[in-house]
């Protein structure tokens, strides 16, 4: 897959870049075919290999290549998805996501099992500081049950996941669990 995604890149005109020396790419496909060998999720072999595209035409330094690898691989895909909803940078546009603090979606009654989950992930790629809270473009420090979807953003870490693995190219019935409990609601058109 990741050998199809290289051959169309530099079809389009692309340039490797020049840096690379040869044993530092052999790291990351080392990695990455571990990764997909040891995934139990076909789904994600897609993304692991957007990832080792990515890298001969991107600045990201190797090595933060490398533990993009290592943090996509401790991920699900539903938790990939998360990331996909939320917006990349400061200053995109926002998201159709719900302005609904984390404890009033928690506390909605009676609450969907796969509902809990989403919001159970959620909160996980807060505490590995994948996703922060940026009202009006200011990160700021809030509790976790404050946090409001609208209102995210992907940190630094987040974003290499985003790019690297190209989350903004995936299918929109696959982010449909992730919008159906963080998308907006009926209550926040009122």
């Amino acid at each position: 897959m990741a050998g199809e995604l290289v051959e169309k890149t530099l079809g389009d005109g692309a340039k490797p870049r020049a840096d690379l020396e040869d044993g530092q790419m052999t790291r990351l496909l080392e990695g990455a075919l571990l990764a997909a060998k040891d995934t139990y999720e076909e789904r994600k072999l897609p993304l692991l290999a957007n990832l080792l595209a990515t890298a001969p035409f991107t600045a990201t330094p190797l090595p933060n290549l490398v533990g993009t690898l290592q943090v996509a691989e401790s991920l699900t895909y539903r938790q990939l998805c998360i990331l996909a909803v939320i917006r990349p940078y400061v200053g995109w546009p926002i998201p159709t996501l719900t302005t609904k603090n984390l404890v009033n979606l928690f506390g909605q009654e009676p609450l969907a099992e796969a509902t809990e989950g989403v919001l159970s992930d959620l909160v996980s790629l807060v505490g590995q500081n994948l996703v922060v809270h940026a009202p009006g473009g200011a990160i700021t420090a809030v509790v976790t049950g404050d946090l409001i979807p609208a209102e995210m953003v992907l940190t630094h870490p987040g974003r290499l996941l985003y790019n690297g693995l190209r989350l903004g190219a995936v299918a929109n019935e696959d982010l449909a669990d992730a919008y159906a409990v963080l998308g907006v609601q009926d209550e926040d058109r009122d």
